[in-house]
């Protein structure tokens, strides 16, 4: 078995650590002694500060870890204060009075979160920066944060009061990725050598025996434990919750840089020395040949040096007992045994016998082994190893194998010299392959991003998005050009929205290519603002009415109709129904005098008197109905509605006479019909008023006989009744003044119209309603010619006898 991977690992105390390079750098002219630099998390790139003394602006460039320049971005060198990276790669620059400007990795702004006003009676004095945004320190020794940078809303709150004296304390952000709730917390030191740990609610003072004031403060990458730099140059190693001092060791020097590596190494740059203390105060010093930049990642330590970047970590628990010299471990020896059987040697087997019941484990460690090695050909022989080894276990899942080479493909993609990730297997897994993915695309590496979306079976949508309006912003081509590009390009996929593409289109000022884009829009919701934004109303109306989406037309609606003149607006909708339909409505319902004049204006005459003479039926004042009236009689005689015209003329006749019988009689008369006006004539006695109503709008005489009899009966004016049938003889026979006694309760009283109703059916059927059931069906044997009369009353019986002796004679009259 080869051991040479072992002979490059170096001990601290009793753990094994490896150094391996990632990358020499490409960059020229960048010295890491000067100027700020700022690295982002997992493998992210690097941010370097120029400051210029002959502009008014500073410039950020921007370099992967291969030292490749991504981009390059220009800050007011007035108004800048400091700049970090988010854990998503987003860099956050911070003015002095508070505001704060995103830009991604590839140098595209992405927004500005103006919050200078909540520094406005209290200046910033200084800010750092964690994984979800910004903590500011003010000149009042106060805390603030911004949080949730990359939401449509950011969050900008305060903690608690620290009591804090001197504006020059030194502070450090416990990332809320540690909290429950995801807030971030503040430890500051004081002069008196405590801590005060500050969050949203409280603030809690941790004192310490050692009384010194703290030069540094920073966190282990799991946030479980904190080291403390003192002006005594001493070192501390304690718990977060300050419940156990794991280290404290003397410093012979006050260090540049303090580090973590991981969460079991502190690491120290002093007079060009890379000192490694782990918490049995065991020490590596290691003299260096260049100014180095340390990075803390999960699991490791990375150095960035004017020529190279390297990574330092504890050598992980498979590697070692794989590789370690004179290991028996079970993966070491079925490492041995695959060796073995490469070379035909026969001890291959009795190895594998020996380990035959730690087989599953063995091979599970050379697939753990693979994932945490950088050398490709390392990998392969771990992983031919695995392989190898679960030929012989009894049953064994390929999951682990196979989900380990899809891991190990996507991490040997962006480790290239290109793209410049240096991800090991335990950052992948901290920040996910879809995280992976985002970084790419912000990058501007689609194709990578595609394919490892793909193969990972994950939706492309946002990465083709994000391709096409980095095309649109990027491309030199013509708009047609352009267009034809990415039309074709996403055509193919259903239900992909290109409203965000086109937003960028218009950004840009590519209104034409914008519109084109928009056509392929496939939902009306994302098409219509957009195209109303651009000014194109009649092409937003059309696709807003092709949706079927009348909140939609609405929208179109009213936003032409608060931006256009009101030429341009009638122009736009009185050629297209539904939405002259739809405005209509909503003015019914909002405003009918904007749609009187509306209608006046487009000359819809029709619909403009049918309006006004709904209005005067609902108006409940006298003049103003009287006034709606007769502007509605206007409209209809222009038209030549003469139907309409007549029926406006009884009405205003009939609204002259409620008036005149309201002054009067002092009863209120207006807005019942003809109908009930001559009702309630008749019911105030008002006998000769209703005859003249009933003459002056030709009420013909069986309505006028039903309309008296039920009058009168609702007064209870039996005597009247009886006279009004005796007048003349009743167009409607006598049954109706009979039926309406026995509704209004008065039975003897139509006992009295017996004699006045010859027809033998209605005759029947007043008997049965008195319950004189004999008589009824006593005229009923005696022969009826109308026999569907009689069963019509049958029908409509509701007394039992009566309905059984009925159905007799029904039978024999249907024999």
């Amino acid at each position: 078995m080869d051991n040479q991977e072992s002979i490059e690992w170096t001990p601290i105390g009793s753990i094994n650590y490896r150094k391996f390079e990632n990358f020499n750098m490409a960059w020229q002219g960048v010295d890491i002694s000067k100027g700020k630099i700022i690295v982002a998390p997992f493998g992210g790139p690097i941010a370097v500060l120029r400051k210029s003394s002959n502009t008014t602006n500073n410039e950020i460039r921007i370099y992967s870890l291969s030292g490749h320049e991504i981009t390059s971005i220009q800050v007011s060198s007035a108004d800048f204060l400091d700049f970090g990276w988010t854990d998503r790669e987003t860099l956050v620059c911070v003015a002095k009075n508070g505001d704060v400007t995103l830009f991604s990795a590839a140098g595209e702004l992405i927004k500005v979160i103006a919050i200078s006003e909540e520094f406005s009676t209290c200046p910033v004095l200084e800010c750092k920066f964690w994984s979800k945004g910004v903590i500011f320190l003010t000149a009042g020794v106060r805390f603030s944060v911004l949080a949730n940078i990359l939401e449509p809303a950011p969050q900008v709150f305060h903690l608690a009061d620290s009591n804090l004296l001197d504006p020059q304390t030194t502070w450090a952000i416990l990332d809320g990725r540690h909290d429950p709730n995801g807030l971030p917390t503040v430890y500051a030191g004081t002069k008196e050598g405590s801590i005060k740990i500050i969050t949203v609610n409280q603030t809690i003072e941790k004192k310490l025996a050692l009384k010194q004031r703290y030069m540094h403060i920073s966190f282990s990458c799991d946030g479980k434990m904190i080291s403390l730099f003192t002006d005594g140059n001493q070192l501390l190693a304690i718990s977060s919750d300050f419940s156990k001092i794991t280290l404290q060791s003397a410093i012979q020097a006050l260090p540049s840089q303090i580090c973590w590596s991981g969460n079991d190494l502190i690491v120290l740059v002093i007079n060009q020395q890379l000192t490694f203390i782990d918490f049995f105060d065991e020490r590596l010093s290691i003299n260096l040949e260049e100014p180095v930049l340390l990075v803390s990642e999960c699991d490791g330590l990375r150095l960035i040096s004017n020529s190279k970047c390297e990574f330092f970590q504890k050598v992980p628990k498979q590697i070692e007992d794989i590789f370690s010299i004179g290991s028996m471990a079970p993966a070491a020896l079925l490492y041995s045994a695959y060796d073995a059987f490469q070379k035909r040697d026969p001890t291959a087997d009795g190895v594998l016998r020996d380990i035959k019941n730690d087989l599953t484990d063995a091979v599970d460690y050379c697939i753990d082994a693979a994932g945490h090695q950088f050398s490709i050909e390392t990998q392969r022989v771990l992983l031919r190893t695995a392989s190898f080894g679960k030929c012989f276990c009894d049953s064994y899942s390929p999951n682990k194998f196979v989900e380990m080479c899809k891991t190990l493909r996507i991490l040997s993609a962006v480790r290239t010299f290109e793209i410049g990730i240096p991800l090991t297997i335990d950052q992948l897994r901290n920040l996910t392959p879809a995280g992976l993915i985002e970084i790419l695309k912000f990058r501007n590496h689609h194709l990578l991003a595609t394919r490892i979306s793909k193969f990972l079976k994950l939706n492309t949508d946002h990465i083709l998005i994000h391709w096409a309006c980095a095309m649109v912003k990027s491309s030199k081509l013509n708009e047609n050009t352009v267009a034809t590009l990415i039309i074709n390009r996403l055509e193919s996929l259903s239900g992909i929205s290109y409203s965000e593409i086109a937003k960028t289109a218009k950004e840009q000022n590519k209104l034409d290519l914008a519109t084109k884009l928009l056509e392929k829009e496939p939902k009306a919701s994302d098409q219509v603002p957009l195209l109303l934004d651009m000014n194109k109303y009649s092409l937003a109306l059309d696709k807003a009415i092709e949706s079927g989406d009348t909140d939609q037309v609405y929208l179109v609606i009213l936003f032409v109709k608060s931006r256009a003149s009101p030429g341009d607006f009638l122009k736009l909708i009185e050629q297209k129904s539904v939405a002259l339909d739809l405005f209509i409505s909503y003015c019914k319902q909002q405003n009918i005098k904007q749609l009187i004049d509306f209608l006046m204006t487009v000359k819809k005459y029709y619909n403009l008197s049918q309006l006004l003479a709904t209005q005067a039926f609902q108006s409940e004042g006298i003049e103003t109905n009287a006034t709606k009236f007769e502007d509605a009689l206007k409209v209809f005689s222009s038209i030549r509605d003469t139907f309409s015209v007549k029926v406006l003329q009884e009405q205003i006749r009939l609204f002259g006479s409620q008036k005149l019988y309201e002054s009067k009689y002092n009863e209120k008369f207006i807005g019942l019909s003809v109908v009930h006006t001559i009702a309630k004539l008749i019911r105030l006695d008002l006998y000769q008023e209703a005859e003249e109503m009933r003459k002056s709008f030709s009420i013909q005489d069986q309505r006028w006989w039903w309309l008296k009899i039920r009058a009168l009966a609702e007064k209870g004016d039996w005597s009247e009744l009886r006279k009004f049938a005796n007048s003349k003889k009743s167009p409607i026979g006598y049954l109706p003044f009979a039926i309406t006694c026995i509704e209004f309760d008065a039975k003897d009283e139509a006992h009295e119209y017996l004699k006045l109703i010859n027809d033998p059916i209605d005759k029947i059927e007043l008997l049965i309603r008195l319950g004189l059931i004999d008589q009824a069906i006593d005229i009923a044997s005696k022969g009826i010619k109308d026999v569907q009369r009689l069963v019509a009353v049958r029908n409509n019986c509701s007394n039992r006898k009566a309905v059984e002796e009925l159905d007799k004679i029904l039978v024999q009259y249907m024999q």
